[in-house]
């Protein structure tokens, strides 16, 4: 996995539509570091499924993570997911490479015994590959849901759907547990990844990959990055938030790289077109993959900036020995 060793960046770029406040309540923390000092808000439309929504991301002055306020609630949230979201299809040659990289770095993370937990699963595709490719391990997928299902679509597969409380009634020690392009859509990430921390065996991982708001391309794109990604995104962080949220559920050894995902800058190209105004983005023909063509050749760039776009996390349970 290409990856570079990096500290936290600058904030979001000034925009002419940013609009600024000193701070929101007091009662209103970043779910990253706690902070409830409040540099500036932003009002983001979604450019990539067209809902008639308005996201307003607050940006933390003391770890430069971004996080909606007021927080969408459960069933809104929900709303925000239609049946052709990106991650409940298999999809093409990317997502494919995709699968191909990611079954490889969890190879180096297994440590002999326990389950591996994907919370975030999707279609389970993912579990399906890695289990093919991986023998002698059990998978577990986690998928939130409105009502609770268990399926078992594959050898040493087993997927939940439903709330957490139905995962956490059946889940077993994990040796790791995954959370790809998915701690940013938790409104309250700390109380999920700290309770996935107790299912950890000792010295267990936690592994995942997620948008940087400190970004080189945040700057660049502004109000159309694609981290936003608006309004599934609840909770964007910066490098120095994820390490806060971390460590404070009880990580130790928290490693944050730059990530090679070129769907992410091939969303901002695809998002500039539509200005401060929503769009959709079909993530097939012509014009998306000249937008993958393009994130392609800027990506060396941008991973080795010292600010990517894209960051892969990894941290250890205590009592690593």
């Amino acid at each position: 996995m290409m990856g570079y060793s990096i500290e936290d960046g600058s904030l979001l770029e000034k925009d002419e539509a940013l609009s600024r406040e000193p701070s929101l309540s007091k009662a209103t923390m970043c779910p990253a570091c706690t902070s409830p000092q409040v540099l500036e808000t932003v009002e983001i439309p979604d450019h990539e499924y067209g809902l008639d929504y308005l996201a307003r991301y607050a940006a933390c002055r003391e770890c430069n993570s971004l996080y909606q306020s007021p927080m969408p609630s459960d069933s809104e949230l929900a709303s925000f997911y239609r049946q052709n979201y990106h991650s409940m299809s298999d999809g093409g040659f990317l997502m494919r490479m995709r699968h191909k990289m990611r079954i490889q770095r969890l190879k180096t993370l297994l440590n002999g015994s326990g389950a591996v937990l994907d919370y975030g699963c999707g279609n389970g595709s993912f579990m399906r590959r890695a289990a093919a490719a991986i023998p002698n391990v059990e998978f577990i997928g986690y998928e939130i849901g409105n009502h609770t299902q268990v399926t078992r679509p594959a050898e040493r597969v087993t997927i939940v759907q439903g709330g957490p409380a139905d995962l956490f009634e059946v889940l077993s020690p994990c040796q790791v547990i995954i959370m790809n392009h998915v701690i940013e859509h938790l409104p309250d990430p700390f109380a999920i990844v700290s309770a996935l921390a107790k299912k950890l065996m000792p010295g267990g991982c936690f592994d995942g990959q997620t948008p940087n708001a400190a970004s080189l391309e945040h700057r660049i794109f502004g109000l159309r990055w694609s981290g936003f990604h608006a309004p599934r995104h609840t909770v964007v962080f910066s490098v120095a938030g994820l390490r806060s949220l971390l460590q404070r559920a009880g990580f130790e050894s928290v490693s944050v790289k730059g990530a090679f995902n070129p769907a992410g800058y091939a969303v901002s190209f695809a998002s500039l077109p539509h200005g401060h105004a929503k769009g959709m983005i079909p993530r097939h023909g012509l014009k998306w993959l000249i937008c993958i063509a393009a994130a392609t050749v800027v990506l060396p760039v941008d991973v080795w900036s010292g600010a990517p776009g894209m960051i892969d996390f990894k941290a250890r349970k205590k009592g690593d020995n």
